[in-house]
């Protein structure tokens, strides 16, 4: 099998110096032929099946099972979320699949977080230790929060100028949810499993397994947590 050249790996064994938590895997395919290669604080060590948090490339994935739907006619790009989320007046404007899909609803990035979190946040990163420097919470957006603060956040029938927005998304996976009768949680991982056969993914953990490794940024602080992923 090709490994990584020598150059590369001493680049990432530099990258990975110090930081006792960090665990890299790297997993390259080359005429026909895949290895996978972890690296931690001392080097490259033995490969295990670790469970990494993918953050969101999620969004990816929620994007794809979004599509799929769209061409078997369960959706349909021009609908309005209001038409997923019992409780909001269907004659008020809420944005379309589409525009949510494509980050131009208008919604500011840092929705769904409330102010509170946001302070505690910004105070964990310029204050806080090495340890929890950079903690992002996961969103918690339950279907009252939801629907409230689509009421407040209230937009305009246009396509505003691009804006990440994980509320957004989190529209379109609760969507998504409603269409399936199942749920997002259930509906991703039999979507990820027996379709896209990605049978290392998952969302959140399976039964019987530790706790997933975190990313982490070049001070080792723990960054945003998403689908899982064995590598």
């Amino acid at each position: 099998m090709r490994k990584l050249s020598s150059e590369m790996k001493t680049l990432i064994e530099e990258e990975c110096r110090g930081k006792t938590q960090i665990r890299l895997t790297i997993g390259t395919f080359a005429d026909g032929e895949k290895t996978i290669q972890t690296f931690g604080a001392t080097g490259e060590v033995p490969n295990k099946n670790y469970v990494y948090e993918i953050g969101s490339n999620t969004k990816t994935i929620t994007a794809s099972l979004l599509a799929k739907y769209i061409h078997e006619r369960k959706m349909s790009l021009d609908d309005s979320i209001s038409k997923y989320v019992d409780g909001l007046d269907k004659d008020t404007y809420y944005p379309t699949l589409k525009r949510l899909a494509t980050h131009t609803a208008g919604y500011e990035p840092n929705l769904p977080l409330e102010l509170g979190m946001a302070l505690k946040l910004l105070f964990n990163l310029t204050f806080g230790s090495s340890a929890n420097k950079g903690i992002l919470p996961p969103f918690q957006l339950d279907e009252a929060k939801m629907r409230r603060l689509l009421r407040e956040n209230r937009m305009r029938d246009k396509d505003y100028p691009y804006k990440y927005s994980n509320f957004g998304f989190a529209l379109l996976g609760y969507a998504i949810g409603v269409v399936s009768g199942r749920g997002y949680w259930d509906t991703m991982d039999d979507f990820l499993l027996n379709e896209l056969k990605m049978t290392n993914s998952c969302t959140g953990l399976r039964s019987g397994e530790k706790e997933k490794l975190r990313g982490f940024d070049k001070k080792t602080g723990i960054l945003a947590t998403g689908t899982g992923a064995r590598i």
